[in-house]
């Protein structure tokens, strides 16, 4: 049987939702050694690698960028370049939770929050009225 090729080219990919301070806190906690690169035909994203140490003495490549607009068409259209471009094994997206109540819930800023359910507010809201109908 001859030998699998590895699928990935990146180990890790990271979206961030902002550049300012996400994306550039986030570039300087991993690494001092990010190169900043553009691709052709895609003049409004600028990518980020590196190769990285992990506690493992491992050396993993990391390929990092930044959503230009919000909202959740942005972010698939961002995951969509990432994925065929970096070819990553893992793809993360880092962002805010905008709707936790912080110490209410026990989580406070800097938490690491892991979704087990998405929604996505574009697609409107259910209101009580008088009647208590939605």
């Amino acid at each position: 049987m001859l030998p699998q090729k590895n699928p990935y080219d990146y180990d890790v990919a990271i979206i961030t939702a902002l550049k300012k301070p996400e994306n550039e806190q986030l570039r300087k906690v991993l690494s001092d050694k990010w190169e900043s690169i553009e691709l052709e035909g895609d003049d409004t994203t600028t990518y980020y690698i590196a190769e990285i140490t992990i506690h493992s003495g491992e050396s993993i490549r990391v390929v990092t960028c930044y959503q230009q607009l919000m909202a959740t068409t942005a972010a698939a259209m961002l995951t969509t370049k990432v994925i065929a471009n970096f070819h990553p094994r893992y793809l993360f997206m880092t962002g805010i939770a905008a709707s936790v109540k912080g110490e209410n819930e026990g989580v406070g800023y800097g938490d690491v929050l892991v979704a087990t359910e998405v929604w996505n507010a574009a697609n409107g809201k259910l209101k009580e009225d008088a009647d208590d109908k939605h």
